[in-house]
């Protein structure tokens, strides 16, 4: 009798385990199957941005590596002007925070030393070989004033050309970084403008103040994964009436130029010919 109950209470605690076990498991499994649909909502309801983050808990000094750093996705309207992009990492290895980091916390470019910001100066921010530009963009055609540091943007030019085409529309630069963004504010023809620093090279830094000169540019705001040039023609007014809408848009048939009657014609008048006689003779 002994044995049989201490093999009941056996079986009773290793069912107790088995039946503990599989109830643990559903439970790691709904939460996450939760975590993971809250996830995919949330990727949906917001746009997400990836930026540089702290892995560990980083104290005030310490040292900036690929090691002690993450990339997490965040909600780009909650994320700091401030926060790096992965892309900009280079740039801060071997850098010193200057403020406590909690784990998981985005880097801004205020926390670290050198790299984005060196010793105070803006300098600090451009590349080697470099150079920063500065000049104002229309805000409502410049993604309505939404341009943070950070943000890939392409640069559109649109001047009056010397021929046929008129007013052009073109790609000038792709794929610029933004160190900077100057508050909106508002110009002499009443239309709102906000000033942004590029990083260019020196070359590209002589076409844009040339364009500028030339007509006015426009930012178009791209994401930071695309590595897509885009277009890469010219737009005319003429090629706006092109594709499968064109006959909502025909130009106006050009009016053909009259056709005039013949003019008239004077006959021409033959002067007289006059026949000079000559009769020979003996002269008597």
């Amino acid at each position: 009798m002994q044995v049989n109950a201490k093999r009941s209470i056996i079986i009773i605690a290793i069912a107790s385990l088995l039946v503990g076990g599989v109830a643990v498991w559903l439970s790691a499994q709904y939460i996450q199957g939760r975590v993971s649909g809250m996830q995919e909502e949330l990727e949906s309801k917001y746009d997400l941005m990836p930026v540089i983050a702290a892995g560990p808990t980083m104290e005030q000094g310490a040292k900036i590596t690929r090691q002690n750093l993450i990339v997490k996705e965040l909600p780009r309207k909650f994320i700091p002007s401030q926060a790096l992009h992965p892309r900009q990492l280079e740039k801060i290895q071997g850098a010193n925070l200057v403020v406590d980091v909690e784990a998981g916390q985005p880097i801004l470019s205020n926390y670290v030393s050198r790299g984005i910001i060196s010793q105070g100066t803006f300098s600090g921010q451009i590349t080697d070989g470099m150079r920063a530009v500065t000049f104002p963009v229309d805000v409502v055609s410049s993604v309505g004033g939404l341009l943070n540091p950070g943000d890939n943007i392409d640069l559109m030019a649109t001047m009056r050309m010397q021929n046929q085409e008129g007013i052009v529309t073109l790609p000038l630069l792709d794929n610029l970084d933004i160190l900077a963004v100057g508050e909106v504010y508002q110009g002499a023809n009443d239309r709102r403008y906000q000033h942004i620093t590029l990083e260019v090279s020196p070359k590209d830094a002589a076409r844009l103040l040339q364009a500028r000169q030339q007509g006015s540019l426009t930012a178009v705001l791209r994401s930071p994964e695309d590595s897509d040039s885009g277009f890469d023609s010219a737009m005319t007014a003429s090629a706006l009436f092109d594709g499968p809408f064109s006959k909502y848009f025909s130009q106006p048939e050009p009016t053909p130029a009259p056709i005039l009657p013949p003019q008239p014609t004077t006959p021409r008048v033959e002067p007289p010919r006059n026949i000079d006689l000559i009769i020979g003779g003996t002269g008597q």
